[in-house]
C-alpha cells in the first residue's frame, strides 16, 4: 500500500480499520506488520483489525505479538482480539487467564476455557475459586454444574 507512509497516524488508522472492513485476507502481512512498528496506537489498531479479518493468518500474527510481551496499550488489543477468535488455542486461553491485562480479559478467557471443557479447566476452576476477584470466583463457581466427572474429583468435589 504505496500511499501508506505518507499518511499521518490518523490517516493510517482509518486505513487499516478500512482493510479490516474489508476482510480481505491478503491484507493480513501488512497489518500484521503494523503490530510491530513501535507505535502503540496503530499497533492497537492493527490488533483489532486482525481481529476483525479472523482466520488462521491473523491468529498467527496476533499470537506471535502476544508472546513478545507487547506494551500495556497494545497487549489489551490483542487479548480481545484473540478471545474474539474461535481458532484461538486453550494454551494462549489460560495465559490470557493468568496474565491478562485486565480482570475483564482475565474473565472471558475463564469462561472459554469452561466452555471447552478441556484437559486443564479444573485447574484454571481451581484458580478461579482461589482469585481475590469475585466476580472470577462466581464464574467458577457457576460452571461447576456444568462439569464432568472427572473435572468434579480434580477439583475435590
Amino acid at each position: 500500500i504505496k500511499v501508506y507512509p505518507t499518511l499521518g497516524v490518523k490517516g493510517k488508522n482509518d486505513l487499516l480499520k478500512s482493510l479490516a472492513h474489508r476482510g480481505e485476507s491478503g491484507s493480513i502481512r501488512f497489518i500484521a506488520g503494523q503490530l510491530e512498528n513501535g507505535s502503540d496506537d496503530l499497533a492497537a489498531t492493527a490488533a483489532w483489525s486482525l481481529g476483525r479479518i479472523g482466520g488462521a493468518r491473523s491468529l498467527g500474527a496476533l499470537s506471535s505479538a502476544y508472546s513478545k510481551d507487547p506494551s500495556s496499550k497494545v497487549a489489551p488489543a490483542i487479548e480481545q482480539a484473540l478471545l474474539a477468535n474461535d481458532r484461538v488455542s486453550s494454551d494462549l486461553l489460560y495465559s490470557i487467564y493468568r496474565d491478562g491485562s485486565s480482570v475483564s480479559q482475565r474473565r472471558a478467557a475463564l469462561r472459554l476455557l469452561i466452555d471447552r471443557q478441556d484437559g486443564g479447566v479444573a485447574e484454571a476452576i481451581a484458580d478461579g475459586l482461589a482469585s481475590d476477584d469475585s466476580d472470577l470466583r462466581r464464574i467458577a463457581i457457576d460452571s461447576a454444574p456444568h462439569q464432568t466427572n472427572a473435572t468434579r474429583s480434580m477439583l475435590g468435589a
